[in-house]
């Protein structure tokens, strides 16, 4: 036997000694447990109370114009579905996400019944400098279709997000910490219909909602975590 081989021999013989004295784990790591913390906002007038379920169990029962509490929910893509509906939505939850899901009005039949816009990561710092609104329309016109609306600062009639569309977002706008009012018309018009009063401090982040249509319209708004 050559000296070559024999070294390679002996490299495979202490080769098996050393893992036959390893302890190999049996099972794998578990895989983490990726959370987030998402709330429900109830938009849609003809559900009244909505029972919603997230992969079929029970996760919240939402009045008209009302939001739930931020609720810990698996992240991933989640099946949402309200009483009523036959038809799910399937929504992506980012781990580690403040999440608001907004229930909205049917313009169609095809028409998704949810939809999410992220907030924030929970590790991520509100701004501390100044305030922020974002503006979110789920408001239908006089025939049920999808109503397009502007929304107007009161104080100097100046518009701040124009013809927002159903299921339209604004995205966080920076605002000076004060007290505001804020109007919705149907857009290019000046005949408001509903207005919704929001005091914003620095580092606070609110969501308005425009609900209903030109015969029962109405602005809320909600603080975010």
């Amino acid at each position: 036997m050559s000296l070559k081989t024999l070294l390679v021999v002996m490299c495979l013989v202490l080769t098996v000694a050393f893992l036959s004295c390893v302890d190999v784990p049996s099972n794998a790591p578990e895989f983490p447990d990726f959370r987030t913390q998402t709330r429900f906002i109830q938009a849609s007038a003809s559900l009244g109370a909505a029972s919603v379920t997230v992969d079929g169990v029970s996760a919240a029962s939402v009045d008209y114009q009302s939001a739930s509490a931020y609720m810990d929910i698996a992240a991933g893509n989640r099946l949402m579905l309200v009483g009523g509906d036959a038809v799910a939505t399937s929504l992506a939850l980012e781990a580690d996400g403040k999440i608001t899901v907004v229930i909205f009005p049917k313009d169609s039949p095809t028409a998704a019944r949810f939809r999410k816009f992220t907030e924030r990561r929970t590790y991520d710092a509100l701004p501390d400098t100044t305030g922020q609104v974002r503006f979110i329309s789920a408001g239908l016109d006089a025939a049920g279709g999808s109503g397009s609306y502007d929304v107007v600062n009161m104080a100097d009639s100046s518009v701040v997000v124009p013809a927002m569309a159903l299921r339209d977002n604004s995205g966080y706008l920076n605002m000076p910490a004060g007290s505001y009012t804020f109007g919705m018309a149907p857009a290019g018009t000046e005949n408001f219909l509903a207005t919704v009063d929001i005091t914003l401090a620095n580092g606070q982040r609110f969501t308005a909602i425009i609900f209903g249509d030109q015969t029962s319209a109405a602005m809320r708004g909600f603080q975010d975590d």
